[in-house]
C-alpha cells in the first residue's frame, strides 16, 4: 500500500464508528501481554501470531475463534485511538482455498481519520512470515474514494511457528492442515527466499546464466525438484536442473533442462501451425477439452525458439504453457514457462515476457550457438523436428527420430499444467497490482553473483 494516497488501510479489521458495530476496547496495549493472553500454552495456526505493518506503524494480533475464523485485536497503532480495538463484525475468515482468508476492514481518510468507511478484501499469505493484502475500491462519501489497496504485513512473533509448535506439548485442534505442507514446502532448498535480489545464477551443467528477479525463488538439481513435486503433486518431476517460481503471487512457473546432445540445426527449421496444432489434440489427455494457439511456433534470430497454447480442461479452468528452446553450441534448453490465465491475461504482453526471459539466458563465450565449429558434435534432428517434438507429434515418432523425446513431450506438455493450478490453490498467491505485474520481466544488466 502506497502512503501517497490520502488514505490509509486500518488492517485490524475493526470499525470504531458506533454507527458500523460493536467495538471492544479492552484488548492488550504490549505485545508481550497479548502473547501470555491469546497464545500461552497452545499450538497455533498457521496465521496466528503478532504482525506488524510498517505503513500503519502497527503491531496486530490474529488469534482464532472458531473454526475457520480468526479475530484481529490491534495491539499498537500509530493512531492512539485504536490501540487495544477489536471490532467484533470485522472478523478474518479462513476459505477453501490454503493461505487465503476475506476480511471487512475500516478505511480512513489520512486527512481526516474520524472519515471512515467499510472496504472489503482479501489476505494471502506468500510464505509463513509474509500476508499481501488487497482492499477493493470504495467511498467514504458520494465524491470521495479510495482505489484498491495494497499491503503487507510481518510475522513478528512466533519468528518460526513451526519450532514453537513442537515445543508445544498439549495437543490442541488449533494446528492448520496447511501448516505441515508450508514447512515443508519452505523447507526445501530454495534459493533467493531470503534477502531476495535481482541477480545471475548458472544453470546447471549448461555453461549458461539466466537472470532472476527479486520477486523469484528457485531449486536446482533433480533431487530438490522431485521433493518439490511429491510433495505437492504426489509423483516425481520430469527431469529438470532449475524450478523458477513466481514467489510474488505464483502467477506463472519455470521449468528448465538442459539437453547436452549437441549442435542442432536450422536447416530443417519450418512450421505448420494448424498441423502441429490438430497432433496436439491428439494427444492430449481425457480432461482436455480444447487446445489452441497463443502464438504460433517462432525462431528467434537470437537463436531461441518458442511457441505458447493455451489449453481449456473440462472443469472449465484455462491454463497457458509455454515453450521456449534456447540454443548453445553443445546443447539445449528445454524451457517450459507454466502460466494460469484469469480474465485480465493479454497474450502481447505475455508473449513479450516469453521474449524477455528468453533473452536473458546468456551462454558463456565459447559455448554460445555462434560459436560453433566444424567437426562439432551435431544433434540428430534439427530445430524443426524438436518443436515438433516437444509438442507431441506423432508423424516425429512414425520417422524413428527421437522416440525418447517424444514420449517425454507427450507426457512433458500436459503434466506441467496441472501443477500450476494446484501451486496456486494451495498457497493462493494473486498478484496485488493487476495482470501486468506477472507479464513482464526486466532483466538486470549481466553480473553473476551467486
Amino acid at each position: 500500500m502506497k502512503k501517497t494516497l490520502i488514505i490509509c488501510l486500518l488492517f485490524c479489521l475493526f470499525e470504531i464508528n458506533p454507527s458500523y458495530s460493536v467495538t471492544r476496547t479492552d484488548g492488550p496495549s504490549d505485545p508481550e501481554v497479548a502473547k501470555k493472553k491469546f497464545f500461552e500454552n497452545r499450538k497455533l495456526d498457521i496465521i496466528e501470531g503478532l504482525w506488524y505493518d510498517g505503513d500503519e506503524g502497527a503491531i496486530y494480533a490474529i488469534v482464532k475463534t472458531s473454526s475457520n475464523v480468526y479475530n484481529i485485536w490491534t495491539i499498537d497503532h500509530k493512531l492512539k485511538k485504536y490501540v487495544g480495538t477489536l471490532d467484533l463484525e470485522n472478523a478474518l475468515r479462513k476459505t477453501s482455498v490454503s493461505g487465503k482468508y476475506t476480511y471487512k476492514t475500516t478505511v480512513y481518510n489520512i486527512n481526516n481519520p474520524s472519515e471512515e468507511a467499510i472496504g472489503y478484501g482479501e489476505f494471502n499469505m506468500t510464505g509463513i512470515n509474509l500476508i499481501n493484502e488487497t482492499i477493493e475500491r470504495g467511498c467514504w462519501s458520494t465524491n470521495k474514494c479510495w482505489s484498491p489497496i495494497f499491503g503487507k504485513k510481518t510475522r513478528i512473533w512466533p519468528e518460526d511457528i513451526y519450532a514453537y509448535n513442537d515445543n508445544i506439548k498439549t495437543v490442541s485442534n488449533n494446528s492448520s492442515d496447511d501448516s505441515d505442507i508450508s514447512k515443508k514446502f519452505y523447507q526445501l532448498n530454495w534459493f533467493n527466499l531470503e534477502n531476495p535480489k535481482n541477480h545471475w545464477t548458472e544453470i546447471p551443467g549448461s555453461n549458461s546464466e539466466v537472470n532472476i528477479l527479486e520477486s523469484e525463488i528457485y531449486l536446482k538439481g533433480q533431487k530438490q525438484i522431485d521433493a518439490f513435486s511429491q510433495l505437492l503433486f504426489k509423483e516425481p518431476a520430469n527431469e529438470n536442473v532449475m524450478v523458477i517460481i513466481d514467489d510474488s503471487s505464483y502467477d506463472y512457473t519455470i521449468y528448465i533442462n538442459y539437453i547436452n546432445d549437441g549442435y542442432v540445426s536450422k536447416d530443417d527449421w519450418s512450421s505448420n501451425p494448424k498441423e502441429l496444432l490438430a497432433e496436439m489434440k491428439k494427444t492430449s489427455k481425457d480432461d482436455v477439452k480444447d487446445v489452441k494457439w497463443v502464438f504460433e511456433p517462432k525462431l528467434s534470430e537470437n537463436n531461441y525458439a518458442y511457441y505458447s497454447y493455451e489449453v481449456l480442461w473440462n472443469d472449465g479452468e484455462r491454463s497457458l504453457e509455454t515453450k521456449i528452446l534456447s540454443f548453445g553450441r553443445k546443447g539445449y534448453h528445454n524451457i517450459s514457462l507454466v502460466k494460469k490465465i484469469n480474465e485480465n491475461f493479454n497474450a502481447k504482453e505475455f508473449e513479450e515476457m516469453a521474449i524477455e526471459f528468453a533473452n536473458s539466458i546468456q551462454f558463456e563465450e565459447g559455448y554460445r550457438y555462434a560459436d560453433y565449429k566444424s567437426g562439432d558434435k551435431t544433434a540428430a534432428v534439427g530445430i524443426g523436428g524438436l518443436v515438433a517434438g516437444t509438442l507431441g507429434v506423432k508423424a516425429l515418432a512414425k520417422a524413428g527420430v527421437l522416440a525418447k523425446l517424444l514420449a517425454f513431450a507427450v507426457k512433458f506438455w500436459w503434466i506441467l499444467l496441472a501443477p500450476l493450478v494446484l501451486l496456486g490453490g494451495l498457497f493462493n498467491k494473486k498478484s496485488t497490482s493487476g495482470e501486468k505485474v506477472s507479464q513482464k520481466r526486466k532483466t538486470k544488466s549481466k553480473k553473476k553473483i551467486d
